[in-house]
């Protein structure tokens, strides 16, 4: 592994293509990128193509489960001030394969919030935000390790908020697919405390096999 001091950050790995090509997700104390459309085989995606700039490295006290414990103390003793450019190479030092995957993912997710290019004129859909956050969410939540702290990308009751109604009207459509990823967003939802308009319905409703839904007419698939 290679870590570079550079304008004051520690990173690591090669630097991600400019946004919107880039996608991004915020942990605690770094912020990991991959380049979208970087040619590369699915495991290299997820580990040598990883981007990490440390933001505060005594914050990512993730880093055992990418690294190993032993790579963690090594990058730790490696590590001083980032003031000068500098160059350390590591020896023996490599993200544990698959272990960023899900990360990917979620970065994925985020990159399709804030950049898909959904346009009526040239023929892109747009995606279903209820279902896309609702994903978002729940693949967030399985990934509390890496969020010890508040992150811009760690919101899940942000997320979640919103789409009561909406999720109620996929629930609705029947697609046993789309009814369990709702369950497990409501019990998301119940765990963190969401409380908003439409949601003691949806939990209501999801709790009683027998409750009428509302016909919504809509039949959408997963965002991601």
């Amino acid at each position: 592994m290679r870590l570079v001091a550079d304008s004051g950050l520690w990173t690591t790995g090669p630097a991600s293509e400019a946004t919107p090509l880039a996608a991004v997700l915020e942990v605690s104390g770094a912020v990991l990128s991959w380049t979208l459309d970087q040619p590369s085989d699915p495991g290299a995606a997820d580990d040598a193509a990883t981007h990490i700039a440390f933001t505060d490295f005594g914050r990512a006290d993730w880093l055992w489960r990418v690294l190993g414990e032993s790579g963690h103390v090594a990058l730790a003793s490696a590590m001083g001030p980032a003031d000068e450019p500098r160059t350390v190479d590591l020896a023996g030092v490599d993200i544990l394969p698959g272990t960023l995957r899900p990360l990917r993912r979620l970065a994925v997710g985020h990159w399709l919030r804030r950049w898909w290019p959904a346009s009526r004129r040239d023929g892109i859909a747009g995606l279903d935000r209820a279902l896309l956050d609702l994903e978002v969410a729940v693949l967030t939540a399985a990934a509390q390790g890496f969020f010890a702290d508040d992150t811009l990308d760690s919101d899940v009751a942000g997320l979640l908020a919103p789409h009561a109604v909406a999720l109620a009207a996929h629930a609705a459509d029947g697609d046993p697919r789309v009814l369990d990823l709702v369950r497990a967003g409501a019990d998301l939802a119940d765990e963190v405390g969401v409380d908003g308009p439409g949601w003691p319905e949806l939990f209501a409703a999801l709790d009683d096999p027998g409750a009428a839904w509302p016909p919504s007419g809509r039949r959408d698939d997963y965002a991601l």
